[in-house]
């Protein structure tokens, strides 16, 4: 299983002197142990020592702030990054927003990952964590060998169907290596390519529906993803 952190650096090491952005850091274990010539954080609430966090050979930059705020007020219109790592509020219209944000701010041969596409159970799938925690503690109580400590992801699985309907100048296949990442690159796809859902379809989708139709999320090895994106790259050379 690949982790965040190798996802990440596997990413960076494409790119030579690398900026990296990532939102939605919290305790910090992917954003301390990646290395690139910059790297900046946001995030609402660090919950690490990030004041004393010193790095060699490398530009640090942490704003302790919604992504909002930071694409809104802080970044630099001139400001891009090679690498930009989504794992913020688990959420698919906040995810949406930093990804359209992140974009603005990517270098034409940029990558986005987004994190946690594949929720690993219906309760794990919802927006709302206060039905995550009910649906958690029914289950508990039904079944005292339920520990009930699966990861909450949210419905960011609905991102993925975003991107094929929505965003046709852009390319995405999820990692099958890990717990469910998405990669996103500038690469125009057929018309054939578009599936044709409407906004609020996207908005409703639920977690069977991931089921249904899980072929959307482009599941492949990392390294095919990345030839993938090398084949484009030399094409267009």
């Amino acid at each position: 299983m690949l982790s965040r952190a190798d996802v990440v650096q596997r990413l960076l090491d494409l790119f030579v002197k690398p900026r990296y952005l990532e939102i939605g850091v919290h305790l910090g274990l992917t954003f301390t142990q990646v290395k690139a010539a910059t790297k900046v954080a946001v995030d609402p609430l660090f919950d690490f020592d990030y004041k004393n966090h010193r790095e060699p050979h490398c530009t640090i930059e942490f704003h302790e702030v919604p992504s909002d705020t930071y694409f809104g007020s802080i970044v630099g219109p001139n400001e891009l990054f090679d690498v930009v790592f989504l794992d913020g509020l688990h959420i698919a219209e906040q995810t949406v927003r930093d990804l359209l944000n992140a974009i603005a701010h990517l270098k034409p041969d940029g990558i986005i990952l987004i994190d946690d596409v594949i929720p690993d159970s219906y309760h794990a799938s919802l927006s709302d964590m206060g039905a995550v925690a009910l649906v958690r503690n029914f289950l508990a109580e039904r079944d005292t060998r339920w520990l009930g400590d699966e990861a909450w992801m949210g419905d960011i699985y609905k991102v993925p169907f975003f991107l094929k309907t929505f965003m046709q100048q852009y390319s995405y296949a999820t990692i099958l290596e890990n717990h469910g990442q998405t990669l996103v690159w500038r690469q125009a796809r057929a018309a054939e390519d578009i599936d044709g859902y409407t906004l609020e379809q996207v908005d409703r989708l639920q977690f069977k529906d991931l089921i249904r139709h899980f072929a959307s999320l482009r599941v492949m090895p990392l390294d095919e993803i990345l030839s993938l994106r090398r084949d484009h790259l030399t094409r267009r050379k």
